[in-house]
């Protein structure tokens, strides 16, 4: 049986990760159309066959928001708990994985570092040398 993956609920993982690093609770929809292709791009290479749908931006986590430019955001709705996302039932080992990659991570300015979740550090200089 193929498993079936929401965008809406990728998207809330990004702002999940966003939040606990940044205590941000907004992500630009441009991002997040990126964040979702990449962990569907891991999920495609760890061979995850999935039927991925949408729910026109019907989240039970976050709504969409645009600024005086037009610019739409995915802002986290405050009347429920982001966390619970985890525990719906269709977040799946391969999901949580695929969506910790530092490919997925860079585009919301994260990196998966020593076993943990971290703000991007784009200054850090990082050497293929083991010292």
């Amino acid at each position: 049986m193929e498993k079936i993956i929401y965008f809406e609920d990728i998207v809330s993982i990004a702002l999940l990760y966003i939040y606990g690093q940044n205590s941000s609770v907004i992500l630009s929809y441009d991002k997040a159309v990126n964040y979702f292709r990449a962990v569907k791009n891991n999920l495609d290479q760890r061979g995850v066959v999935a039927e991925y749908r949408n729910k026109n931006n019907k989240s039970d986590y976050y709504y969409i928001g645009k600024d005086e430019s037009g610019v739409s955001y995915c802002i986290v709705d405050p009347r429920n708990d982001l966390s619970k996302i985890v525990s719906t039932g269709r977040i799946s080992t391969d999901i949580m994985i695929a969506s910790q990659d530092n490919n997925a991570l860079n585009i919301i300015g994260l990196e998966f570092r020593d076993g943990q979740i971290m703000k991007l550090d784009e200054g850090r200089q990082r050497s293929i040398i083991p010292q």
